[in-house]
């Protein structure tokens, strides 16, 4: 029985039966169909939920299946707005797994809210060079030369 004072409790697996492992799946499906849902709605540019999703998802959930729901989240979404260099996309969805394994690390160094900030730091961190880099070196948007990759970081 889930007691929240019994010390074995702080130490627990976020997936283990205490937890309740079908509620965490059915909140994982929850969520990956918000991302979808809002990356198609209106919002500001390059603002939308799927990274949060995937640092839930790798730390919560088991660790093949903790990659999925951000990258399925991200394929039912761009079905409907529409595919891309697929360059780019491999830069795109590569960093949403990379923030899923970031949150499966937290997880297994039995991270507590005290790491939290900087998972999201560094994944979003990674996610913004990463996919910067892919459209710099992948489109025409801006000329192949440090001065075109400072511009592409910086606009």
């Amino acid at each position: 029985m889930f007691t929240p004072h019994r010390a074995e409790n702080r130490t627990s697996k976020p997936c283990s039966p205490e937890h309740g492992t079908g509620l965490v799946f059915f909140f994982a499906i929850i969520f990956a169909l918000i991302s979808a849902f809002l990356r198609l709605a209106p919002h500001a540019p390059n603002f939308a939920p799927v990274g949060a999703l995937a640092l839930w998802s790798g730390f919560y959930l088991p660790k093949r299946v903790g990659v999925i729901f951000p990258l399925v989240a991200m394929l039912a979404s761009d079905a409907f707005i529409g595919f891309y260099d697929v360059r780019i996309m491999l830069a795109v969805y590569a960093s949403f797994a990379l923030m899923a394994f970031l949150g499966r690390l937290a997880r297994e160094k039995h991270a507590s809210a005290r790491y939290a900030p900087l998972v999201a730091v560094l994944g979003s961190t990674v996610f913004y060079l990463a996919t910067n880099f892919a459209v710099w070196a992948n489109a025409s948007l801006y000329p192949q030369t440090a001065e075109g990759l400072l511009l592409c970081y910086t606009l």
